[in-house]
């Protein structure tokens, strides 16, 4: 008979002795599966084709065909496991040419909004004002994060493609086809990619990489450098030598990566557990470190924060948030008091560590921060309970090594 504490255990650094002094069961949570035969599947909440295996595991596109495209190029890599780290890039056969990228800005979704209207008005701090038609953006608030400052002018606004056209063709996009140069110069679908900022900022970057040019406001330089990142290895683009060394003076690509893991999710229901489109990350930052780390030693500050994108279905919906840790086969649940208590799998004893959030978009919080005093892998699930009782989680866990 496995013996519980009778009471919940406060405070961070018994978190660590906690998982190490109980044992419960093995833990069996599988994959729900619902991934096409790619190993990807559409993200309905943000219309985007993410894939959580196979030859584009981590990648998302704007679409399925985009992702065929991708796929029946020559693009480096396009039919094996994206590298943590791109190579150096391939000499382009044909010369770069901006309109075989972009000529004028797509209104894909037929809104008469195209593009750089769209990014204006997903950027802006408070609620834009539209002209007449409600086609064109014609003030707003902008806080430019390359210089800090704030603009309310439109016309004062560049969008800036964080990764450049030309940088991007000479990276590996001039394998692509026309269809996929287009979607990437107006790619809507990470927020990443498109930035509006001050336009002789703007102006000034040009088509050049980190090696010879970040913004003037050095407060941004981590997020840029993790944008940058973020940006090449979505679309499985290279880098070169003085480029690397540059975003390696930031973040140190051997230690720390540039955005967090995510976990596809599932439903467990009576009938056993389904895949659908929630997602999960688990994120674990360091003070005085640019990007996110998964190994630290027991001693060391750390801050582990987690996302929550809610299955299509749930948008809008009020849950209790789930938060569980596993060390072996030790496994314990966050409360709402902010203890750590011993959960032996049963779901009449699941309590959530965040109550009645409203899952109207990614919900976003702050799972521990400070010294975990532990040694060994530290797994962490996510989940979120439905009104009907039903467990929405990541049968997957983001995993953490804390070693000397």
């Amino acid at each position: 008979m496995i013996k519980f504490l009778d009471k919940p255990v406060q405070g961070l650094a018994t978190l660590g002795v906690l998982l190490f002094a109980y044992g419960t069961p093995n833990i069996a949570l599988a994959h729900g599966g619902g991934l096409d035969s790619y190993g990807c599947h559409n993200q309905t909440s943000n219309s985007t084709y993410h894939c959580h295996s196979g030859s584009f595991n981590g990648r998302s596109f704007s679409s399925k065909n985009s992702m065929l495209v991708v796929l029946n190029s020559d693009e480096p890599n396009a039919g094996g496991n994206q590298p943590s780290t791109p190579s150096e890039p391939s000499t382009p056969s044909t010369a770069y040419d901006r309109g075989d990228y972009l000529t004028s800005w797509r209104d894909a979704d037929g809104d008469c909004q195209d593009t750089r209207q769209e990014v204006l008005i997903r950027q802006s701090r408070i609620p834009v004002v539209l002209s007449s038609d409600g086609c064109t953006v014609l003030s707003g608030a902008w806080d430019d994060p390359y210089t800090g400052y704030t603009l309310t002018d439109p016309s004062s606004l560049d969008i800036d493609h964080v990764v450049p056209l030309k940088e991007a063709h000479e990276s590996g996009a001039w394998t692509w086809g026309s269809e996929q140069k287009r979607a990437y110069a107006n790619d809507l679908t990470n927020s990443m990619s498109l930035i509006g900022v001050l336009n002789s900022a703007n102006r000034s970057k040009s088509d050049r990489d980190p090696a010879y040019w970040m913004p003037p406001n050095e407060l941004y330089h981590c997020e840029y450098i993790k944008s940058w990142v973020v940006v090449k290895e979505l679309y499985g683009l290279s880098m070169d030598s003085d480029e690397l060394v540059a975003i390696n003076n930031i973040l140190d690509l051997s230690k720390n990566t540039a955005s967090p893991e995510r976990r596809v999710g599932a439903t467990l229901t009576s009938n056993g557990s389904v895949s659908n489109q929630s997602e999960f990350s688990v994120a674990m930052t360091k003070p005085g470190t640019c990007g996110y780390a998964h190994r630290s030693s027991p001693s060391e500050s750390i801050t582990l924060t987690a996302s929550v994108t809610p299955d299509s279905n749930d948008i809008g919906q009020t849950v209790d948030i789930v938060v569980v840790a596993q060390v072996g086969d030790v496994l314990v649940i966050k409360t709402t008091d902010g203890a750590f208590i011993p959960w032996d799998l049963s779901m009449e004893k699941l309590q959530p560590a965040i109550k009645s959030v409203n899952l109207s978009e990614t919900f976003e919080f702050e799972i521990i921060t400070g010294e975990l005093g532990m040694y060994g892998t530290l797994n962490v699930f996510l989940g979120y309970l439905r009104n009907n009782g039903e467990l929405v989680y990541s049968p997957n866990p983001v995993n953490f090594e804390f070693v000397n």
